[in-house]
Order: C-alpha cells, then structure tokens, then sequence
C-alpha cells in the first residue's frame, strides 16, 4: 500500500475517503450486474420449467430486465474508468 492511499488525519491509519469512495461505487455497479444475472437466470428457469402464456411473458419479461441490468451496469464501470 503506497503512503498516498493511507489518511493519516485521522489518527486511525485507514484508507483515504476517495479510495473508499471508488471501491463503494465498484462494489454498486458490481451489484447491478449480479442482480442482472439474477434476473436473466430466474427469467429463464420461469420459461423452462413453467407452462403457460402468463409465465413465458414473465420470464421474457424478467429477461429483459436483466439485461438492462447487465449492460446497465457495464456502461456505469466502462464510464466510472
């Protein structure tokens, strides 16, 4: 750990606040991409394992959701870079 990234106003030695800030945002976007994922899976297991109309909307429904998630999430990481 180099000596800019510690905050030694504080007395306490821990990490700077804009490292902190970075890594809090870092772990934001890489929760929207997780619940993205989430939802892709979850669309798919409702359209695989359910039959019916209402279901399959659903599912193509939590797809798309999704996705929007995912790339959501990627476009905010590609951005905050």
């Amino acid at each position: 750990m180099s000596n800019d990234s510690i905050d030694v106003a504080d007395g306490r030695g821990g990490i700077s606040g804009d490292r902190t800030t970075r890594l809090a945002w870092t772990r934001t976007i890489l929760s929207y991409i997780r619940t993205g994922f989430a939802s892709f899976i979850f669309g798919i297991a409702l359209i695989r394992l359910f039959a019916g109309k209402l279901t399959d909307y659903t599912g193509v429904f939590f797809l798309l959701v999704g996705a929007l998630f995912v790339l959501g999430g990627l476009y905010l990481f590609i951005a905050s870079r």
